[in-house]
């Protein structure tokens, strides 16, 4: 049977549920703010928020996963800590504030410009391969960030709370950022994760149909969930979680979505995948 632990957090009580194997996380009946697993494949992972509303899942084999719980219970009690301090609270810091969340952003980048994306791609490659190696690490990360800025930029401004419309195209040349919500990229680390980050100020991703997209490319063929047409997002959500080994995801309604990345530092690109991955959602 599961394990039921009770953690005490910010005054408040939080419930986790240790769940010991695969078959028991497939079929526990009990109710958790945070699942303790390890070992679960993704397609688990995705399928105890899809099926279970569970918003925390932590493997132990994972990176960190003190300060995942930690952060987990932040998420949980404070939410908006987390999406005004996003690095303070996946490294752990209690109490944070803007300097130090703006000291913990190594490299942060406000994007007036769809043509400045390259650059800041660049720009974030290049400060990568300074603190990770093998070189697939500062690729995945770009790719990542590629695919996460390019949402913020082309997507976010024009969905519904629904997502029943992704956007209106992905031809830069017919697409203008508000100056007064250009979307916030930002790196950090610590000594053994990499963070990316970004936040954009319209607060509509619809985080069920985010998940249950990734999970059906890892129930199917990832290209048979390509979209071609105008505005399709093609694989690239399961691109962002099949290449991090944990996913922070944060949607103040009609405000702001952020979705923060972490890497492991100086892993090669097979061992990373064979990390167990986390989820945390707030939405």
């Amino acid at each position: 049977m599961p394990e039921i632990l009770y953690i005490y957090a910010m005054k408040q009580t939080v419930k986790l549920l240790e769940i010991p194997d695969v078959e028991t996380a497939e079929n526990f009946n009990s109710t958790a703010d945070i699942v303790i697993g390890d070992q679960f494949p993704a397609s688990t992972v995705l399928s105890l928020y899809t099926n279970r509303n569970v918003k925390h899942i932590i493997q132990k084999s994972n990176l960190c996963s003190e300060t995942e719980i930690k952060a987990a219970s932040t998420m949980l009690l404070a939410p908006q800590q987390f999406i005004d301090f996003p690095l303070s609270t996946i490294f752990g810091h209690e109490n944070p504030d803007q300097a130090l969340e703006n000291s913990l952003a190594q490299y942060s980048f406000y994007m007036s410009d769809v043509d400045q994306k390259t650059e800041y791609l660049d720009m974030l490659e290049d400060y990568v391969q300074q603190y990770a190696s093998p070189k697939s690490m500062s690729l995945d990360v770009r790719a990542v960030a590629d695919e996460v800025i390019t949402n913020s930029v082309f997507n976010a401004p024009f969905v519904d709370m629904e997502n029943s419309f992704s956007g209106p195209t992905r031809d830069k040349g017919k697409v203008m950022i508000d100056p007064n919500k250009k979307p916030y990229s930002f790196v950090g680390k610590d000594t053994q994760r990499f963070v990316f980050g970004c936040k954009d100020y319209y607060g509509r991703l619809n985080v069920r149909k985010l998940i249950a997209r990734i999970q059906l490319c890892y129930q199917n063929n990832p290209g048979q969930q390509i979209n071609y047409g105008p505005g399709g997002a093609g694989i690239g959500s399961f691109m962002i979680f099949d290449s991090c080994v944990s996913l922070y995801v944060a949607v103040d309604a009609n405000k702001s979505t952020t979705l923060c990345c972490v890497f492991p530092l100086n892993m090669a690109a097979r061992q990373r995948h064979l990390v167990p991955k986390n989820l945390h959602i707030y939405f």
